[in-house]
């Protein structure tokens, strides 16, 4: 989830990590709804001081595993996406973005009276989790 804040509200030891966005447009021809547009935010002006890292089984398990599949008759393994896992998981610490207010459509503008967050042209959002809209349909 984002809101849209002024640029003031923003600490000021925190500006020099505001990123970027970037919109992302694709068409997928064989989902319901072609017309794919969604907007990632800029991963490698991200800063976090603390452990970034996703805890992973070992190369013992990963072996021992597959040598528990391939020596069982008949045995079937799955395995499944999970890109979406971290989805709505709150930040420890929040991010900033800013978004040009020509790249975001006029209805969304009055809607949410960004108007009032516009400095320069940008508008600035705080994030508190990792979200995707619309959600996934499951």
């Amino acid at each position: 989830m984002f809101f849209a804040i002024q640029y003031d509200d923003i600490p000021a030891d925190r500006r020099k990590e505001i990123t970027y966005s970037s919109v992302v447009c694709e068409v997928k021809s064989h989902k319901e709804d072609p017309n794919r547009t969604r907007i990632t935010i800029g991963g490698n002006r991200i800063c976090f001081p603390g452990n970034v890292g996703t805890p992973t089984g070992s190369l013992e398990l990963v072996k021992l595993l597959i040598n528990s599949i391939l020596s069982r008759r008949g045995a079937k393994f799955v395995i499944f996406d999970i890109k979406d896992f971290y989805l709505n998981t709150p930040l420890e610490r929040y991010k900033y973005v800013r978004v040009k207010l020509t790249d975001i459509p006029d209805e969304f503008i009055v809607e949410y009276n960004l108007q009032q967050f516009a400095i320069d042209g940008w508008v600035y959002f705080k994030i508190r989790k990792r979200c995707l809209w619309p959600p996934p349909s499951w």
